[in-house]
């Protein structure tokens, strides 16, 4: 049964891959340094932190022992910690995005730093709920950014989820939509440019900020190291094969990495907003 186990970790890992891509704000924002990425848990080149999370979950003997009997070929078994397995993908990505966005401090008081904590720029930006406003902090933003000699062809906005409603329903009579406006003024009036608007409830409501898109050119303003993607490990409790509950563990670590820092230590290619 102890090989049983390790298959299905293997199994588990790759199953959740759609989930850790398509649920993840954070990835859309920086690069993965993949020459330093994929060192393994604590083993980062590129800072003293490696931002762990992990999530668990505990299936009881008696269910795992009754999901067996409904197909003595496991097939059911799998499925249903699968099931399990993408739910705890869903929490893990929620973390890493909590990492990437705001930041993260260890048990010992370690500090890593996310965009919003590292933004050297700072401006209160204006009301999304007045046409306008989401258009003229946008441009503030973008301002500051190049004023600082940080250039970039196209720019993402990161804002909490009541502002993006406010902006998505902002308009000024027929086919005056500002959401397509910001999406324009994003991208430096390049059609088809890859800035875009995301919502994130990592950030309080009222704040945001903005920063080059993630590319490879931009990676000298910052880059994620993926210590170790999140993988499973399935064991029996107390290391009972015979009558222990199934511990699932999902791990992975991430350190968000910032470059060209003012002496305060803060990134001045990412301007944040305080009251929008």
């Amino acid at each position: 049964m102890e090989s049983t186990l390790t298959n299905i970790e293997k199994i588990c890992d790759h199953d959740i891959i759609p989930v850790l891509l398509s649920e993840s704000i954070g990835r859309e924002l920086i690069a993965t340094n993949m020459e330093l990425s994929g060192k393994g848990i604590g083993n980062s080149l590129a800072t003293p932190v490696d931002a762990t999370q992990e999530t668990k979950a505990k299936i009881p003997r008696r269910t795992f022992e009754e999901w067996k009997l409904q197909d003595p070929t496991d097939y059911y078994v799998i499925q249903r910690i699968k099931d399990c397995a993408r739910q705890m993908a869903k929490q893990v990505t929620a973390e890493i995005d909590k990492t990437i966005i705001q930041g993260w401090t260890s048990e010992n008081g370690n500090e890593v730093k996310g965009f919003f904590k590292i933004a050297g720029l700072s401006h209160p930006g204006h009301d999304f709920g007045t046409y306008g406003g989401a258009q003229d902090t946008v441009a503030e933003g973008i301002k500051q950014l190049m004023c600082n000699h940080i250039h970039s062809r196209w720019y993402n906005l990161v804002i909490n989820p009541e502002q993006y409603n406010e902006l998505f329903l902002s308009e000024k009579g027929p086919k005056t939509n500002e959401f397509a406006k910001v999406i324009h003024i994003l991208n430096q009036a390049e059609t088809g440019g890859p800035g875009k608007v995301y919502a994130t409830e990592h950030l309080d409501p009222g704040t945001g900020f903005i920063s080059p898109v993630a590319n490879s050119a931009n990676m000298v303003y910052y880059d994620l190291i993926e210590a170790q993607q999140p993988k499973h490990y399935l064991m029996y409790a107390n290391g009972d094969k015979d009558l222990g509950d199934i511990i699932l563990s999902l791990k992975g670590a991430v350190t968000p990495r910032f470059g060209c820092l003012n002496p305060d230590g803060l990134s001045p290619a990412v301007c944040k907003f305080t009251d929008i």
